[in-house]
């Protein structure tokens, strides 16, 4: 790549073919007369669509445009991590390949960075729409428990943002291999600033994101980023404590006054109630053991096939 651009763009992809021509003509037309050097780097993230030829032809034909391709796919989080230690400009914006962030707002946040010193421009997502119930409450849950936990707000973020080179070097530096993208970029509380959106409907295609690598990711959201499921393991347990007690002076009271107890419906109920929670608790920690496992393995986020 050239010596250090002003910006260059960040953009994750699996098999988006039908995106990549467009989003480049758009960012274009926005760029060209505003920022003095800028450059694409496309990261295919496995994709088994024509993706990458046409990005190999966009190369030749346009010197700003670059890509890296995996192996295979290794996931979006590994994606923008391998965008950001192969970039070298000054400022990185990340978008999604597929419209749905709009390149339009590329300028604003150039703006915000270039004239106003924040090292942080993040583009939030006003009227967030999901696809399906399940996913909304399965989000909704998920970075309700990160902000609880962090103080951060998640909601309405999204992976749309700018960092300055400084943010980049920061990230890129942690030694952890389960990465929540988002948090690491709260987690450094530098100054930043938001911009709102409306996301746009697909221009084609469907969402690549199925209910099992939905979970996952919302699995290793919480666990990489807080431990909060761990100490609510804490919290309910003290709460089954107080409730004990409070059932065996009961039982007690009843067993003192001649009342005899009738049936086993409450020995019933309490066992489920604890053995429930017990069950709760190991799958918590398990889930902890897995990524300290995963971490000790220390294998590479990704492999890069080839670059052009």
């Amino acid at each position: 790549m050239n010596s250090k651009p002003e910006l260059q763009l960040i953009l994750p992809l699996f098999n988006e073919e039908a995106h990549i021509l467009e989003i480049v003509n758009r960012i274009d037309s926005s760029l060209s007369n505003k920022v003095a050097t800028f450059e694409y780097l496309f990261v295919d993230d496995g994709s088994s669509d024509d993706s990458w030829k046409i990005i190999q032809e966009l190369s030749r034909n346009n010197s700003r445009v670059h890509g890296i391709r995996f192996n295979r796919n290794f996931g979006k989080e590994s994606a923008i991590l391998a965008g950001l230690k192969e970039s070298t400009a000054e400022a990185v914006i990340i978008l999604d390949a597929d419209l749905q962030h709009p390149p339009e707002l590329i300028t604003e946040m150039y703006d915000q960075w270039k004239n106003e010193g924040v090292k942080i421009v993040e583009a939030c997502a006003a009227n967030k729409k999901r696809d399906t119930i399940v996913h909304q409450i399965g989000a909704f849950f998920t970075y309700t428990l990160l902000e609880f936990a962090s103080g951060t707000p998640f909601q309405e973020g999204t992976d749309f943002k700018l960092l300055d080179r400084e943010i980049v070097d920061c990230i890129c530096q942690l030694p952890e291999k389960n990465r929540f993208f988002r948090g690491l970029v709260s987690w450094t509380g530098a100054p930043s600033k938001t911009i709102e959106f409306t996301p746009k409907e697909r221009a084609a295609g469907a969402s690549k994101w199925t209910l099992k690598q939905l979970a996952s990711f919302s699995l290793d959201a919480l666990t990489s980023h807080t431990t909060a499921p761990l100490r609510l393991i804490t919290f309910f347990s003290m709460l089954f404590i107080l409730f004990s007690l409070l059932l065996s002076a009961q039982t007690l009271y009843q067993y003192l006054s001649g009342n005899a107890v009738e049936g086993f419906t409450t020995v019933i109920i309490s066992i489920l109630l604890v053995g429930g929670v017990l069950s709760a608790a190991l799958g918590i920690i398990g889930e902890y053991i897995a990524r300290i496992h995963e971490e000790l393995k220390s294998r590479p986020s990704y492999l890069i096939k080839e670059r052009v």
